[in-house]
């Protein structure tokens, strides 16, 4: 099949095919790559910032749960009043801060890109917190400023803690979304790479068996001449000739 090209034109063949399963391998590998950094950005994009913001969102509401109960511990009829080195204020502004910080991340967690149920479940922990600020935290800091630490007290305890208890089940359940959706990306994400991994060991188990056959051709067609002309060379030291003679 190959005997009729020139030996320059079969090695170039071999290396031209060699070549071209060694490009068509690596372009495989990298298509398995670019579809995992896909997966890994989608992952990072949809599921890890919205998630790293519910913390921050959760650390807030703490913040000012825990700011209004030592506010309350300035009650000049409180033992521990003498304890504290600072003025009521400096708790005061924590509240204030905390509040600036968890209605950022509201907004910031809301620019994600949502599905329908994520943005229902957002929406729901957005109420939540309006309601845990208006209701809760705005009251009961009012009265901590006024100096009615009684009421202050009573007004942590029976809206701001049942406020909070509110949210963190909407925060719960969003949570419980990121985290369900991010295992069913980390599946997808296995799956495709284990697609990838076995049509590239395909591809070369394939790529390396043609290479073989194509590489025995050309040998063969290089070798099997210079045999023929080799074994004629041996009968012509040994004077081995054969004529065919033809009477008249």
């Amino acid at each position: 099949m190959l005997n009729h090209l020139k030996i320059g034109l079969r090695l170039s063949l071999l290396l031209t095919v060699v070549l071209g399963l060694l490009f068509f391998i690596a372009f495989t590998a990298l298509q398995g790559l670019d579809t995992a950094r896909t997966d890994l950005q989608v992952t990072n994009e949809t599921k890890l910032k919205p998630t790293r913001l519910t913390g921050r969102i959760q650390r807030m509401v703490a913040q000012t749960q825990i700011q209004s109960l030592l506010a309350l511990q300035h009650d000049p009829r409180s033992s521990f009043v003498e304890l504290h080195d600072h003025q009521l204020g400096v708790h005061l502004n924590a509240i204030d801060e905390a509040q600036a910080t968890l209605l950022r991340s509201i907004e910031e967690i809301k620019q994600h890109r949502m599905s329908d149920e994520e943005r229902k479940l957002i929406s729901a922990v957005e109420s939540t917190v309006a309601a845990y600020l208006s209701e809760g935290v705005a009251p009961t800091r009012r009265l901590l400023e006024q100096g009615n630490f009684y009421q202050a007290n009573v007004t942590l305890l029976q809206q701001m803690n049942p406020k909070a208890v509110a949210f963190q089940n909407a925060i719960a359940d969003l949570n419980n979304y990121f985290n369900d959706s991010a295992n069913a990306l980390y599946e997808q994400a296995s799956a495709d790479g284990a697609r990838a991994r076995l049509l590239t060991l395909t591809v070369s188990g394939v790529a390396i068996l043609f290479a073989l056959l194509v590489g025995t051709l050309v040998i063969r067609s290089i070798t099997r001449p210079m045999g023929e002309v080799s074994a004629a060379a041996e009968r012509m030291a040994r004077g081995d000739f054969a004529f065919d003679l033809q009477s008249d």
